[in-house]
C-alpha cells in the first residue's frame, strides 16, 4: 500500500486492508524513514516536526494500531527499540 505514513487515517487503512487481506498481523516492521541533511542552525521547527512525525510519531500510530492483532496472533513487532505490552 502506498501512502502518508503521516496521515493516522492512512496508518489505519494500512492495518485494516492487512488484516482483510490475510487474516491477521504477527509480525509489524517499521521501516519508514525520512532524513534531511541540514546543520542545527539550518534545521527549522516545521522541518523538526516532520523529522520527528516520519521517524517516531508514524512508529507509535502504526503500532499502537497493530498490538491488538499482534496479541491475537502471538505475533511479535519489530522496530521498535522496547515494547512493552499490557
Amino acid at each position: 500500500m502506498i501512502g502518508d505514513i503521516t496521515d493516522r487515517n492512512t496508518c489505519k487503512e494500512i492495518i485494516d486492508s492487512t488484516i482483510e487481506k490475510f487474516g491477521s498481523i504477527h509480525v509489524l516492521v517499521n521501516n519508514a524513514g525520512y532524513f534531511k541533511g541540514s546543520t542545527f542552525m539550518e534545521t527549522s521547527e516545521e522541518l523538526l516536526d516532520q523529522l520527528l512525525t516520519v521517524n517516531y510519531k508514524s512508529v507509535f500510530v502504526l503500532t499502537k494500531l497493530a498490538v491488538p492483532h499482534l496479541i491475537k496472533s502471538q505475533g511479535n513487532n519489530k522496530g521498535c527499540g522496547a515494547l512493552s505490552i499490557g
